[in-house]
């Protein structure tokens, strides 16, 4: 009865957002390919990866268009295509890959060095057509708008277009939608925000000399943008990234994996393991092998595109209470070497290059009733950070389930990015603020001095929506 309530409550969800976005009565929701004129990414050509990738530099522009996003602030708007790396690359200065990234310019940048503000949405998912460019978009029929995450990203994109900063919001799983895989994922979210410098339509004539960059994400974008603090050194070191926030951060795969198994959230496991798989050939090999046929259908079904797509929903809906382990003959599998050296590897804070150094200021943001992401897990990388001299604020909000929490947490992560962008915030070593609890967004009383009055009322549009996680709501 209770999976079947689950159920219920997922089909609901999107129901009702689907209908919030008016889809033509013509329109084939199960193949958002051939409605209104949009094209998924799996077949449109702008997102191929060009033949030639390796004449590119990461961070170069190799093509881009304009579109219409929901960031409504925003005085251009393109879709970039941009040179970047794949997870398993060692030279960091030739492209091995391409991704797109949503670009947004502000009607008036703020003063002194450009500003740039990189946000990795909450994608959790493994399919390409699930990729944040193309739900971003006004009119195409993605999939993953059954949360309603797109819109209620681009009003949050407009607080920062009203404050002076250019926004980049790249897919940063890259063209082979590699969840999870923290190379990968980390490599697209630096260069996501490196790109803009080199787009001229959309800094126009601003200098983009010792451009200031912050990063967020929450969920499976705080996963990028931690992989991507922890990457800024060896591959990226002359950006001028100043701060990092993340919340929610899928910090353990190992963990996650024995967590969320035969649950409501067993889809995560299954799209985690096919997204780790796809940026891992050992793994993909030994998967291929061990693997028994429902398991090959079910896991390599998260990759589907088009209208078998599992973005967000779908992947849980369709995956309620699986079990990883009947896949397998042996259930012993994760300690297999070749399993379990590819989980490891994507474990923040795993090996050589897992320590954050301390001159990079991050804000991490953690409720400690989150029914996803474990608390100790977050906590033990804090600690472990800390020990190595890492710089971070670390948010515990003692109530809260993991999607409320991400909305709840926007006046503490908005106000903590506008102080690195203008130099104003402070902060060094570590410290560690506990919260009971946080209100409402529409009850906090801080929100509108620090978001606006226009922002906030935008967002309480979309409060009841129901994400579909477990009847969590936006609040």
């Amino acid at each position: 009865m209770q999976t079947l309530a689950f159920a219920a409550k997922l089909l609901a969800a999107c129901s009702l957002v689907i209908y919030t976005f008016s889809i033509p009565s013509n329109a084939r929701l199960l193949d958002p390919r051939q409605a209104n004129g949009f094209v998924s990414p799996s077949v449109d050509p702008f997102y191929r990866v060009p033949a030639n990738i390796s004449s590119y530099k990461p961070g170069d522009v190799i093509r881009s268009r304009k579109v219409s996003t929901y960031a409504t602030s925003a005085k251009t708007s393109y879709q970039v295509l941009y040179a970047s790396s794949l997870a398993n690359t060692t030279t960091y200065d030739v492209a091995t890959d391409a991704t797109v990234t949503t670009l947004l310019s502000p009607y008036f940048p703020a003063a002194g060095p450009m500003k740039i503000w990189g946000l990795a949405l909450p994608i959790d998912s493994t399919g390409k057509d699930c990729q944040s460019s193309f739900s971003f978009q006004l009119g195409a029929l993605s999939k993953a708008k059954a949360t309603a995450f797109p819109a209620i990203f681009g009003v949050i994109s407009n607080y920062a277009l009203n404050k002076g900063w250019y926004v980049s919001v790249p897919d940063y799983m890259g063209s082979q939608a590699t969840w999870i895989s923290g190379n990968g994922e980390g490599f697209g979210m630096l260069d996501g925000v490196r790109v803009v410098a080199n787009h001229k339509e959309t800094v126009g004539s601003k200098s983009t000399k010792d451009a200031k960059i912050a990063i967020y994400g929450y969920s499976g974008g705080a996963h990028a943008v931690s992989w991507a603090g922890q990457l800024h050194q060896s591959y990226a070191p002359t950006l001028n990234l100043v701060g990092v926030v993340s919340g929610g951060i899928p910090v353990d795969v190992k963990q996650m994996l024995s967590q969320l198994n035969k649950g409501p959230f067993s889809g995560f496991v299954l799209g985690s393991i096919a997204g780790v798989a796809a940026a891992t050939p050992k793994l993909q090999a030994w998967l291929d092998t061990n693997l028994n046929a429902q398991g090959r259908n079910d896991i390599y079904a998260t990759r589907a595109t088009g209208g078998d797509s599992q973005c967000i929903l779908d992947l849980l809906l369709r995956n309620l209470n699986k079990d990883i382990n009947s896949y397998f003959a042996n259930k012993d599998w994760q300690n297999d070497p070749t399993v379990s050296s590819s989980l490891d590897e994507n474990t923040l804070g795993y090996g050589s290059e897992g320590q954050i150094p301390g001159t990079l200021p991050q804000l991490i943001l953690q409720s400690q009733t989150d029914e996803i992401i474990s608390p100790p897990q977050v906590q033990s990388y804090v600690d472990s950070q800390c020990a190595g001299g890492a710089n971070i604020n670390y948010q515990k909000i003692g109530t809260g389930e993991h999607i409320a929490t991400a909305f709840q947490t926007l006046p503490i992560a908005l106000q903590w990015t506008s102080g690195v962008l203008d130099g104003t915030l402070k902060q060094s070593g570590c410290q560690t603020t506990y919260t009971p609890f946080l209100p409402l967004l529409s009850q906090n009383k801080d929100a509108n001095k620090i978001l606006g009055v226009d922002i906030v009322s935008a967002l309480k549009k979309y409060q009841g929506t129901d994400f579909g996680f477990n009847g969590i709501k936006f609040k």
